[in-house]
């Protein structure tokens, strides 16, 4: 009879590390191009809605890390559900930023692949992944309108 591998050796708690390793790079990049965009290049960006934003997720990845030091498992749930919190700050990311026009748009994929890669069938939904790429499509309705300029 097999038994339930160690925590540190559970799939669900080795890809939440990756992740949040993974998070922690991505969103020190956004944070630098973003003081690089506004400070050098002279964007005009709402800097306190995106560094808002750029410091929710440093928190999520800060809580994240204390989570991952508790001896409590992580199920597909929970990893499904840091992998949605990314896909929302991204969306909120983007809207600040210029939605599809953002040159880091592709970055949406990420998430999505990470998703269907790792979690099991009976958590990938198409629906929630058609969702999300409905939500790009929203942010470039809302921001990229002809009648009115990008945040």
């Amino acid at each position: 009879m097999p038994t339930e591998l160690p925590l540190p050796l559970s799939t669900p708690n080795r890809n939440l590390v990756r992740l949040t390793i993974v998070r922690g790079i991505t969103w020190t990049g956004f944070l630098l191009a973003i003081i690089i965009g506004v400070e050098l290049l002279g964007f005009e960006l709402k800097v306190p809605a995106v560094v808002g934003v750029v410091i929710a997720m440093g928190t999520l990845n800060i809580a994240t890390w204390w989570r991952l030091g508790r001896p409590r498992a992580v199920n597909h749930t929970e990893y499904l559900l840091h992998l949605l919190a990314d896909i929302a700050g991204l969306t909120l990311l983007f809207y600040f930023t210029g939605g599809a026009t953002n040159p880091f748009i592709t970055y949406y994929l990420v998430p999505v692949t990470i998703a269907a890669a790792t979690l099991p069938w009976t958590h990938l939904d198409y629906r929630r992944l058609r969702h999300g790429r409905l939500q790009l499509f929203d942010v470039q309705l809302l921001c990229c309108s002809a009648n009115e300029p990008y945040p």
